[in-house]
């Protein structure tokens, strides 16, 4: 069984007046000085995808995903979680700061009932919490292929290996 998963972030961090003056080196040869200006929003985004092998069949890590309330705040340690509603969680990333300047980035995520062996994760609001001069738009999607075992092994030519016990 494979399990094919596509991550997919979009950060946008909007610049905050800290009542400081910027400080530029004008022999920095990697930031254009463009990017200093404090107009418009600073964007970082990432795309990721792969596929990851699974020794159970899709049943069962099915079973598994869908329990998400036995292991998702352990898995997402050290970050914290809090319960927001069932399929839901609030992340606090961890604690950053500098030149005075601190914050604590919060992402609330909803993990989506599965849909035809595909299972969805999106960015939800978080009631009451306004993000210091952040927004954040997480995505991601895993769905599960099961591949026969011996057609596995054939594939990646491991014919002399066998399946680890569970």
């Amino acid at each position: 069984m494979r399990s094919h998963f596509i991550n997919h972030q979009s950060i946008e961090a909007k610049q905050v007046d800290l009542n400081t003056t910027a400080i530029k080196a004008d022999t920095d040869p990697i930031v254009p000085s463009a990017s200093y200006s404090g107009s418009e929003p600073t964007r970082f985004q990432c795309h990721f995808q792969d596929c990851m092998e699974m020794y159970a069949s899709a049943e069962q890590v099915s079973a598994y995903l869908n329990t998400h309330q036995d292991w998702f705040c352990r898995c997402a340690h050290p970050m914290k979680v809090e319960l927001l509603t069932d399929n839901g969680y609030i992340l606090t990333i961890g604690s950053f700061g500098a030149f005075g300047y601190k914050v604590e980035p919060k992402i609330g995520l909803e993990l989506l009932p599965q849909d035809e062996n595909s299972y969805q994760i999106r960015t939800i609001p978080i009631p009451n919490h306004v993000s210091p001069g952040y927004e954040l738009d997480f995505q991601a999607s895993q769905t599960l292929v099961e591949v026969p075992a011996r057609e596995y092994f054939q594939e990646h030519q491991l014919e002399s290996q066998s399946i680890p016990s569970a």
